[in-house]
């Protein structure tokens, strides 16, 4: 363990970083701007170069080692502990990179924070694993159990965490009393070594409790990053049938027609670069691409006007000889009628 910790005479020691960069921590935690606000962004980027510094500065002064115990450790330097979770957390608000990016370099720094603290013995939890170790475990280790009774296992599964979580929300209201009270002691002038310790170890305490809640979160966001991800990259790209409509236009190229072979043979020596085609030879190209009808044969669109056109004058004409034949039996029935009923048959009383 170092006996010091000034690390350049050009710039402010370990101790007077640590001050900004817990200022910095406050100022954010108090602040009502927007977190993409240039306030708050402009106050994160200076805290994550003064906490990237400030860890530096730790390890180049080699003041934790991995055969070393919590009690070895001084009491002024045991802030120091907190550096690699407090740059977890200024990375977690930062928006210079994509979020995807972000939140996986936050989760490195938090899981390293725990870690560094269960080395020390400040805690006993189990240490998270960062998203992309998950993604690369074995097959074994990655595919999930199979269970007699799958329904039975994810609600064991969601009822285990819901009760971690009651547990944790108990265990931070409990430490944030207790760091209330320490803090307004060690505030005082005249403060014994013992409270500044405990004051130092339940901060540490509180922040892995944190850590932790953060780490899950971040496990929960990611598959929600990449599926959006997924859901942009093809809106992007263009759709099958549009990809297949422009191979089918391709790209033109200039040809010229002749009227005979012979022509062909004149004017394919002048241009030997450009195709050379015959009418008759251009008329079955475009019909073996499908854009003429063969020869010889009635387009349908015509055809099919001329068949209805054909159809509505039959129609017409079959109208009209059933009405010449309706009104011709007519007049021949009143005409016999006018035979059998002479004019003035019927007035037989008024006869003269």
């Amino acid at each position: 363990m170092a006996a010091a910790v000034n690390f350049s005479d050009s710039g402010p020691n370990l101790s007077q970083l640590f001050d900004a960069i817990w200022k910095d921590y406050e100022f954010l935690e108090s602040s009502t701007e927007p977190s993409n606000s240039t306030v708050i962004q402009s106050r994160v980027l200076k805290a994550v170069e003064r906490a990237e510094k400030a860890v530096h500065m730790v390890n180049d002064l080699s003041l934790f080692s991995t055969n070393e115990q919590l009690e070895e450790v001084a009491t002024n330097e045991i802030k120091y502990l907190l550096l690699p979770g407090l740059l977890g957390y200024f990375v977690n608000k930062s928006s210079s990179e994509s979020r995807f990016e972000t939140v996986k370099k936050s989760q490195v720094y938090l899981i390293d924070f725990i870690r560094l603290c269960k080395l020390y013995g400040v805690t006993e939890v189990d240490l998270p694993k960062p998203y992309r170790s998950r993604e690369g475990d074995d097959e074994k280790d990655t595919q999930p159990k199979q269970s007699a009774r799958p329904g039975l296992a994810s609600i064991e599964e969601q009822t285990r965490k819901r009760q971690m979580k009651i547990e944790r929300f108990k265990t931070q209201k409990e430490l944030n009393r207790n760091l209330q009270e320490l803090y307004d002691l060690v505030k005082k002038e005249n403060v014994d070594e013992e409270s500044k310790r405990n004051y130092y170890v339940t901060l540490l305490k509180k922040w892995i409790s944190d850590a932790l809640e953060t780490c899950e979160s971040i496990d929960e966001e990611i598959p929600l990053i990449e599926h959006m991800t997924r859901l942009k990259e093809s809106k992007d790209q263009p759709s099958n049938e549009n990809k297949s409509k422009d191979k089918k236009k391709g790209v033109f190229r200039p040809f010229i027609i002749t009227k005979d072979a012979m022509q062909k043979q004149v004017f394919g020596l002048g241009y030997p670069g450009v195709p050379t085609y015959t009418v008759d030879e251009f008329y079955q190209d475009r019909v073996d691409q499908g854009l003429f009808p063969p020869a010889g044969s009635t387009p349908k669109g015509k055809n099919s006007t001329t068949t209805t056109d054909e159809e509505e004058k039959e129609a017409e004409k079959k109208e009209q000889l059933e009405d010449d034949d309706n009104s011709t039996r007519q007049a021949r029935e009143w005409d016999d009628w006018k035979d059998d009923h002479r004019r003035g048959w019927g007035n037989a009383k008024n006869k003269g």
